[in-house]
């Protein structure tokens, strides 16, 4: 089960990199990973807001939509893929806006990291990829939501599987460097 796990992960990784790299624009933070055609229209369909009232139902819709547009695509392998993976508790949330707001839209008003980034559901948490240009976007989110539903996958070493904390510990060594404000 581990095994098929940490594949399936790899796989959804390397199709989400390869989907979300060319996209990344730091002028337009909120809507750059948010495309039209993985919109999780059921989740929200006023197409003028990001928010998206997630279920498990839908990361995997959106997911399995972008590995079938990717399928013939030559993929980026996952050690050559920088940035930071994140765990987000997608079924409680305050909604406030917080994490909107301090990430300069990363997040939406209900702390979902943009759907163009999502990887995969792992224990009951969205498991999504920040491009190194987000990561302290991200971090300003993370820090100013008061629930703890949002955080990096290498700070919840006790509840994540060993595969992944590695992938996320390999990541974080790789893009580090590349984190903008790194002392």
């Amino acid at each position: 089960m581990t095994i098929d796990a940490e594949r399936q992960f790899r796989d959804r990784l390397e199709h989400m990199a390869t989907w979300c790299v060319s996209r990344v624009d730091p002028r337009n933070v909120r809507w750059c990973l948010r495309s039209a055609e993985l919109r999780p229209v059921e989740a929200n369909p006023d197409e003028s807001d990001p928010y998206v009232f997630n279920d498990r139902e839908i990361i995997e819709t959106v997911v399995r939509t972008r590995v079938l547009a990717m399928a013939r695509a030559p993929r980026i392998p996952v050690h050559q893929i920088a940035g930071r993976l994140l765990w987000c508790e997608y079924d409680a949330t305050l909604a406030d806006g917080l994490s909107d707001h301090y990430s300069q839209g990363f997040f939406d008003s209900a702390d979902n990291p943009p759907w163009d980034t999502w990887i995969d559901v792992v224990d009951d948490a969205l498991i999504s990829w920040v491009p190194s240009a987000f990561v302290n976007l991200a971090n300003e989110g993370i820090l100013s939501e008061a629930f703890g539903m949002i955080d990096w996958v290498v700070n919840r070493n006790a509840v994540l599987p060993s595969w992944l904390l590695r992938i996320a510990r390999e990541m974080d060594e790789r893009g580090a460097a590349t984190w903008p404000g790194r002392r």
